[in-house]
């Protein structure tokens, strides 16, 4: 059977540090200290596959990490009227506390 893809428009990807490496051509170390602080937000998915090897000792904690891009949540945010710019200033952010 032949299965085309379909790439919604809306949609917004996670991607794996490795796969971050893989598409920037950069190592992890790169990465973690430059441009993830920039153009990606790091958030944590917990699902039954990371809690059963963390309870089997395969990997540390029971929920895996991925990041998202910043271009991608504000172009769907665009289309729907809205307009955001996130900014990475720790002035601000000092302000707020």
């Amino acid at each position: 059977m032949d299965e085309k893809k379909v790439v919604n428009n809306d949609e917004i990807r996670s991607y794996t540090l490795t796969e971050l490496c893989k598409k920037d051509n950069t190592t992890i170390p790169t990465i973690k200290k430059w441009s993830i602080k920039r153009n990606y937000i790091k958030v944590r998915f917990e699902n039954s596959k990371a809690k059963m090897q963390c309870k089997q000792w395969y990997q540390k904690k029971p929920y895996s990490i991925k990041y998202i891009r910043l271009k991608d949540i504000e172009r769907v945010i665009e289309k729907y009227g809205w307009k955001i710019i996130f900014r990475n200033d720790k002035s601000l952010w000092q302000k707020l506390k």
